[in-house]
């Protein structure tokens, strides 16, 4: 090692204490983190899915849209950022009637900039706590133009 100009010797085992203490201290950290989270998880994706499970026909779209259909026998669309994925005109190709949307990440204000039309025909049902994240699911009324819930154009 040269420290200020100097060079000095570390010997072997010294470096081997070091690598020790060093993933010793990462090991202890994982291991309070894991069983923190273990000891005060709370299912709430699997919660809103059964919450959500009362709507017939759903076909929810957003971010984490797959999540929230788990448990019942909504459809889901990802929509990812422009750019990303089912960003292209997606209430009038998959004739969504539900979007879950989180305020995180500009993800609303996103939607409401792009998609002007559908988010005035949408209304806010409820709010949902996730994973203390707070995502609103909104109803998208129909359009005249829009397709029959589900289908695809």
């Amino acid at each position: 090692i040269k420290w200020s100009g100097k060079s000095y010797r570390v010997s072997p085992v010294w470096r081997w204490v070091f690598v020790c203490i060093v993933l010793a201290y990462f090991a202890r950290n994982q291991f309070v983190r894991t069983r923190d989270w273990y000891s005060t998880r709370t299912h709430s994706i699997y919660w809103v899915s059964q919450q959500l499970s009362e709507i017939e026909p759903m076909v929810v779209g957003g971010t984490v849209a797959c999540a929230v259909v788990a448990e019942n026998d909504g459809r889901a669309i990802r929509i990812g950022k422009p750019g990303w994925c089912n960003y292209e005109r997606p209430f009038e190709r998959f004739g969504l009637t539900h979007l879950f949307i989180s305020k995180y990440a500009s993800e609303e204000p996103r939607y409401f900039k792009l998609y002007p039309d559908a988010m005035a025909r949408a209304r806010p049902v409820r709010d949902f706590d996730v994973c203390g994240y707070l995502f609103t699911l909104y109803e998208v009324l129909p359009d005249k133009r829009s397709p029959a819930p589900g289908s695809v154009e």
